[in-house]
């Protein structure tokens, strides 16, 4: 059995058909971005706590930014899907 983890929580079954773009106020149940159970990532609470703290910021910075999004580069192979680089632009 392969597990390809860049895969996961972007099944359209289960997500809609917007399953691979980045959706803030989605409440998905069941997402194996930090595990389950006993295999529960211990730091998941700081990834999230350093993730909204970096948002919080560059909104309160920069509230009108625009993505390159044809411009993004992702990183190669099937463990971890993740940008590289993620090009933007302040528009004001």
């Amino acid at each position: 059995m392969l597990l390809l983890y860049g895969s996961a929580n972007r099944d359209e079954r289960q997500y809609g058909p917007d399953a691979a773009e980045l959706d803030v106020t989605r409440c998905p149940r069941n997402i194996l971005t930090f595990s389950h159970g006993a295999h529960h990532c211990l730091g998941a609470a700081a990834a999230r706590m350093q993730c909204r703290v970096a948002l919080t910021e560059l909104l309160a910075r920069c509230p009108d930014f625009e993505v390159a999004e044809s411009r993004i580069v992702w990183s190669g192979g099937s463990y971890v899907r993740r940008p590289l680089s993620v090009p933007f632009r302040v528009t004001s």
